[in-house]
C-alpha cells in the first residue's frame, strides 16, 4: 500500500482544473490503444515522452500545479490502464499521477496529483470520452499507490486506490474510489478501513473493515457493505465492537453515502 491520506492540504499548490470543450477539435488515437499513445495525444508538443525501464511518463510545462498559475515543470506517470467494456462499447482508462519536477515538492505530506482519460472505440480509432488533468490528490512523497479497476454498477466502473497514512507510530489505511459520474471523473468514495498501532499495543484501539458492493435497489450502481470489527474507547475503556454500515450512491451528491435507516 502507498502511505499518504491527505487530499486537499494547504501546502499543496491549489490546482488548475482544465476540462475539455465540446468544441474541441476530435483527437483519436488509430490502431492498437496504448499509454504512450495516450500520453502524446493528450499532452501534445508541450511533452517530451520518456519511456525508461518500460515506465511511461512525461516532463512538461504545465500550469495546474502552480501556486500562482505559472507554468511549471511537470513530471506526469501513467498509474493505470485497463480496458472495460460500457453500454455495449469498448473502453480504455488512463489513470495518471502528476507532481512537481522539483525534488523539494517530494515530502511525506505531498500527494500526488490524479487525472484521466477515457477512450471509446471509433472503428479503428480510440476518441476521447472523458479528460480531466485534475480529479483529486492522493499519497505521499509525489507518487500514488497503483489504482484498480473496480465494478461498482451492473455496468458501472471505478478506480480503487488503497492508500495508507503512518504518523506517530499509529497507520490508517483507506480506501479512496474516482469514477465518471454524468461526464466528468469525481472522487465517489472516501473510506478509512483499518486503524491501529505500527507495533502490537493492547493499550491502543484499533479496527479493520471488509467491504463488499451488493445489489440495492438502485439499477445504475450497486450498494456497498462494509463490516468493522475491532476494539474502540468507550467509558474509559477499551472494548471490542463489530458494526455493519451500508452505503448507497446519491447521484445529488456524485457519492456514496452511508443509509442511516
Amino acid at each position: 500500500m502507498g502511505a499518504q491520506v491527505s487530499t486537499e492540504s494547504a501546502s499543496v499548490p491549489i490546482p488548475i482544473i482544465h476540462t475539455p470543450s465540446v468544441m474541441s477539435p476530435i483527437r483519436t488515437i488509430a490502431g492498437e490503444f496504448s499509454g504512450k499513445k495516450a500520453l502524446e495525444l493528450l499532452y501534445g508538443e508541450t511533452a517530451v515522452i520518456n519511456d525508461d525501464s518500460g515506465v511511461v511518463y512525461v516532463e512538461c510545462q504545465s500550469a495546474f500545479l502552480a501556486k500562482l498559475e505559472e507554468p511549471l515543470s511537470t513530471t506526469v506517470r501513467i498509474n493505470l490502464v485497463a480496458q472495460y467494456r460500457q453500454n455495449d462499447t469498448d473502453k480504455y482508462v488512463i489513470i495518471t499521477a502528476a507532481s512537481p519536477s522539483d525534488s523539494q515538492m517530494h515530502c511525506h505530506a505531498c500527494p500526488a496529483v490524479i487525472g484521466g482519460a477515457v477512450f471509446f472505440r471509433a472503428g479503428n480509432t480510440w476518441q476521447i470520452e472523458v479528460e480531466q488533468e485534475y480529479i483529486t490528490s492522493i499519497g505521499s512523497f509525489a507518487f500514488a499507490p497503483p489504482g484498480e479497476l473496480v465494478r461498482i454498477g451492473p455496468d458501472e466502473y471505478g478506480i480503487l486506490f488503497r492508500d495508507s497514512y503512518v504518523g506517530q507510530g499509529y497507520y490508517t489505511n483507506w480506501f479512496y474510489i474516482i469514477a465518471v459520474v454524468e461526464g466528468y471523473f469525481t472522487r465517489v468514495l472516501t473510506l478509512a478501513t483499518a486503524a491501529g498501532p505500527v507495533f502490537d499495543d493492547r493499550d491502543t484501539a484499533s479496527y479493520s473493515s471488509e467491504i463488499e458492493f451488493i445489489q440495492g435497489e438502485d439499477s445504475t450502481y450497486y450498494d456497498m457493505r462494509v463490516v468493522t470489527n475491532g476494539t474502540k474507547f468507550e467509558g474509559g475503556e477499551i472494548v471490542y465492537f463489530e458494526e455493519e454500515k451500508i452505503f448507497e450512491f446519491s447521484l445529488a451528491e456524485h457519492e456514496f453515502v452511508e443509509n442511516d435507516n
